[in-house]
C-alpha cells in the first residue's frame, strides 16, 4: 500500500533526506498525494505526484502521459527525468492534482471503453458481426478515443471473441460488476 510505503516505519520518507525529491508514480488519492507531501515537507523533502497514462506500451516507448501535482519548482528539478519517460508531461497544480488528473483520466477512459462495448452489444441485438462492426469503429479516425480503444478490442475479435465476451474481458469498466 502507497501509504505505508511512504509514511510507515522504515518507510520511504524515513530515508529519505532533506532536499531530496521523491516521484510518486503510484495511481492513489489526492489526500494521500497530500499527507504523503505535508510528511515529506516537514523533513525538508520534495514531492511530486505523477501518476502515469499510455500502459505497457507507453513505458516501453518512453511515450507515457504523466499527470503532475506538486510545486512548479520541483516539476523543474525533475523535469529531464520525466521527459525520457513520456511525451505529455503536464503540471496540473499543487499536491494531489496529478491523482486528480488522473482520476478524470480514468472516467475518460472508462467511460469510453463502456460506450464501446455499448455500441457492441447493440450491434449484436441487432443481428450485427461484431468483428464488422470493429472494423467500421477502427476506421473511425476522427475520434481519437474510438482508435485508442479498438486496439484493444482488436484483440479480443482476434480471439474471435462476441459482444458478450468483449464486457467480460473489461469488468472493470462496467457499472455493477
Amino acid at each position: 500500500d502507497v501509504e505505508a510505503v511512504y509514511l510507515g516505519p522504515d518507510g520511504v520518507l524515513d530515508g529519505a533526506r532533506p532536499g531530496s525529491v521523491l516521484v510518486d508514480m503510484t495511481t492513489s488519492s489526492p489526500a494521500l498525494a497530500r499527507r504523503i507531501a505535508e510528511a515529506a515537507s516537514a523533513k525538508g523533502v520534495e514531492v511530486l505526484d505523477a501518476p502515469v497514462s499510455g500502459g505497457p506500451a507507453g513505458a516501453e516507448g518512453a511515450a507515457l502521459s504523466i499527470m503532475i501535482g506538486g510545486p512548479d519548482d520541483t516539476l523543474a528539478r525533475v523535469r529531464p527525468l520525466r521527459e525520457r519517460m513520456g511525451r505529455t508531461i503536464v503540471h496540473h497544480g499543487p499536491a494531489g492534482a496529478g491523482q486528480a488528473a488522473k482520476i478524470a483520466n480514468q472516467i475518460a477512459v472508462g467511460g469510453s471503453m463502456l460506450a464501446i462495448c455499448e455500441a457492441f452489444l447493440s450491434a449484436k441485438a441487432a443481428g450485427l458481426d461484431p468483428e464488422r462492426v470493429l472494423e467500421t469503429l477502427g476506421h473511425n479516425r476522427d475520434d481519437e478515443v474510438v482508435a485508442h480503444e479498438t486496439d484493444a478490442l482488436q484483440r479480443v475479435a482476434d480471439e474471435r471473441a462476441d459482444a458478450c465476451a468483449v464486457l467480460n474481458r473489461f469488468p472493470q469498466y462496467v457499472a455493477g460488476r
